[in-house]
């Protein structure tokens, strides 16, 4: 059987050993013995037939971490390494992450995309008597594996209901986002096939520790006018009808990336499809929408316009429009700062015959706040 960490302390509580047991990221009890995989990577062994004191040693050659990373995929900690019993022999399993981007069928935070996702896994038998460990390529019999930051092991497909033998079935919950000070959402599971050598799929689930697999999504929730000129009271007020939704407050901030108190009011939250409808149907609140992701089309605005940045030709296309003089640009704003370098007008000619338009005049933004660059406010 697999062992969490945690379980981990009644069998060693009687091993001398220099370690704190902090240090101990999973271990596994396999004909006899002990086996402890610790934080640096290394294999130890207790015998839990020799006479006492018993030692914990260290096995030959089980580190799991030099020479085996791969320069594209690399272990992102240690702790997503396990030992796993099967069949009489241990396997050393090892959680490959890549930082190449990948679509999952729910976004954890609007950050994620820059977390590493787990692209794979490697498994290796433990072979103590010859100081080595070797590959493993395919599972023995019709063994899967299921593992965890927390715990592993190893069932028979052909006793357990739905599962795929040959498997590794796995549990990841996503890191710390620093830009949404919050964990990048809901756990996910999934299962990595050892014998196509990729993950077939991975599955968000609501909440830590839930077994409901309802797949969260990012929405943008818009109030329209806020209620409060406290930005603080505006927060507190989307806290307050998300926990209404979610059945606290603590699943409301933990669910809450983000919260719209200056120009307007809302927030965007991860919520389930059903939770989302839920809040779109609550007083005060206009719309409801998923996130969408845009791909840009190009950072080479010159080179997407078709234009030649010398314009050596007579006939280009900035020639032609006199590289844009006398144009009159409108522009929608909630407002602008009018003493910004952006619109010194410096240089700049009279304003165009055609031009129509006033300057109208406001609170804080008199006549002297345009210029022949600003030309019409309104």
């Amino acid at each position: 059987m697999g062992w969490s960490k945690h379980m981990v302390v009644v069998a060693t509580a009687t091993v001398t050993v220099t370690s704190r047991m902090s240090e101990i990221v999973s271990a596994a009890n396999c004909n006899g013995c002990i086996y402890v995989l610790g934080y640096g990577g290394h294999v130890s062994r207790v015998d839990t037939g020799a006479p006492p004191p018993l030692r914990l040693e260290k096995v030959p050659e089980a580190s799991l971490i030099y020479p085996f990373i791969q320069p594209c995929m690399t272990t992102f900690s240690t702790s997503f390494n396990q030992l796993v019993e099967s069949d009489g022999e241990i396997l050393l399993v090892r959680t490959l992450f890549g930082r190449k981007l990948k679509e999952l069928e729910i976004t954890l935070c609007i950050h994620s995309n820059s977390f590493p996702v787990i692209a794979g896994f490697e498994v290796y038998r433990l072979d103590v008597m010859e100081r080595r460990r070797a590959s493993v390529e395919a599972l023995p019999g019709d063994q899967a594996v299921f593992m965890s930051p927390e715990s592993s092991f190893a069932v028979r497909a052909s006793e357990t209901e739905g599962c795929r033998s040959n498997c590794v079935y796995f549990v990841s919950q996503k890191p710390y986002c620093f830009s949404c000070r919050r964990y990048g959402g809901a756990t996910t599971w999934g299962v990595y096939s050892m014998e196509q050598k990729e993950v077939l799929f991975e599955q968000a689930v609501t909440r830590r520790g839930s077994v409901v697999l309802t797949p969260c999504l990012l929405y943008i929730v818009y109030m329209g006018q806020k209620m409060h000129d406290d930005p603080s009271a505006v927060t507190a007020s989307h806290h307050d009808m998300l926990a209404s939704v979610l059945g606290s407050k603590d699943e409301a901030q933990r669910s809450m990336v983000y919260t719209y108190k200056h120009g307007f009011s809302g927030f965007a939250a991860m919520l389930t499809e059903s939770q989302a409808r839920t809040v779109a149907s609550l007083p005060g609140v206009i719309t409801v929408k998923a996130n969408t992701h845009y791909q840009t089309h190009t950072t080479r605005s010159w080179d997407f316009l078709g234009l030649d940045h010398d314009q050596s030709s007579p006939s280009g296309l900035l020639k032609k429009a006199k590289y844009g003089e006398d144009i009159i640009v409108g522009v929608v704003d909630t407002g602008i700062w009018p003493e910004s370098r952006s619109f010194d007008d410096s240089g700049y000619g009279p304003l165009p015959a055609r031009w129509r338009g006033t300057c109208q005049t406001g609170t804080a933004f008199n006549a002297t706040s345009c210029n022949r660059k600003i030309i019409g406010p309104r």
